[in-house]
């Protein structure tokens, strides 16, 4: 038979925790779970939405949610829990099983106090994704070298993912030819002038200073991967661009699949995933990005 958990981090009416955990069943076993009180109040079981894209090419993306129904009477002082914004965990798994065989189905938090008729809690979870509402991208400070020129300052730093062809540079150093494309970078494979290809690089220095030090042939470059840079050995004739392979500086470096990118994206704005899902995606779409 099958058995579902609900936890949320409620608050009492002063504002301290007040944890409430509700189980399906009224089953002894169930109800006194890893030693402790799963109150039997799942009046509706959890309906959980998965779906990532609606079809209808409009550029909106559905996060996950979940929506179920609790029986207040049973609930200790439910009137005055409030829920609005509580973490919730959902989990379910075969009566019997021991806690760490219960799978988790969803980790979120309750969108906004519960709807009551008739003594049933109608509540709606989503995902936590508060941290979406920050900017992604850094922006220049325009205090000179590789923050560029004062006029730069507020302009987007552009954050590239995956094997790209002809993606632009920012010019950051007029005089010396320095373009910076993303940092830090995995690679620049090839540098174009319009279209035509320029000649062979000279190499990878370990900073600007570095690279404003070498000496770089014209018709030639060379890169500071580290700060994500490429100079110029002689003024072009047309637009420049870079074939890249992009940023890889987080905890798994070069990243081209589907999971690995929106991993590093939450990483870098200080987000949450879970990890087995992302490689769960990879699994199921192998198909490099870019």
């Amino acid at each position: 038979m099958r058995a579902h958990l609900i936890e949320i981090a409620a608050q009492d009416s002063a504002g301290d925790p007040a944890t409430v955990r509700v189980c399906s069943v009224d089953d002894r076993a169930l109800c006194h779970l890893d030693g402790e009180q799963w109150t039997p109040a799942i009046a509706r079981l959890p309906k959980l939405r998965y779906d990532f894209f609606d079809g209808d090419f409009r550029g909106r993306i559905a996060t996950p949610a979940a929506s179920f129904a609790l029986s207040a009477a049973p609930i200790a002082d439910f009137a005055d829990l409030r829920f609005a914004g509580a973490a919730v965990t959902i989990k379910s798994g075969t009566l019997g099983d021991a806690i760490g065989d219960f799978a988790t189905r969803f980790i979120g938090v309750i969108d906004q106090e519960p709807g009551i008729a008739d003594g049933r809690a109608e509540l709606l979870a989503g995902a936590d994704d508060d941290w979406l509402d920050a900017p992604l991208l850094e922006t220049f400070a325009g205090t000179g070298g590789v923050e560029g020129p004062d006029d730069l300052e507020g302009t987007v730093k552009q954050l590239v993912f995956g094997a790209c062809r002809f993606v632009p540079g920012t010019l950051i150093d007029a005089t010396d030819l320095v373009y910076f494309i993303c940092k830090p970078l995995e690679d620049v494979t090839a540098a174009y002038d319009r279209v035509a290809t320029l000649g062979a690089t000279t190499g990878d220095y370990a900073d600007l200073a570095a690279l404003l030090a070498a000496d770089i042939a014209a018709g030639s470059w060379a890169t500071c991967k580290a700060e994500g840079l490429v100079r110029l050995g002689a003024p072009p004739d047309g637009k420049v661009s870079f074939d890249v392979s992009g940023e890889n500086g987080g905890s798994g470096g070069f990243v081209r699949l589907p999971g690995e990118i929106i991993g590093r994206i939450a990483e870098i704005a200080g987000g949450t995933v879970s990890t087995s899902n992302l490689d769960d995606l990879d699994t199921a779409r192998p198909y490099n990005q870019s």
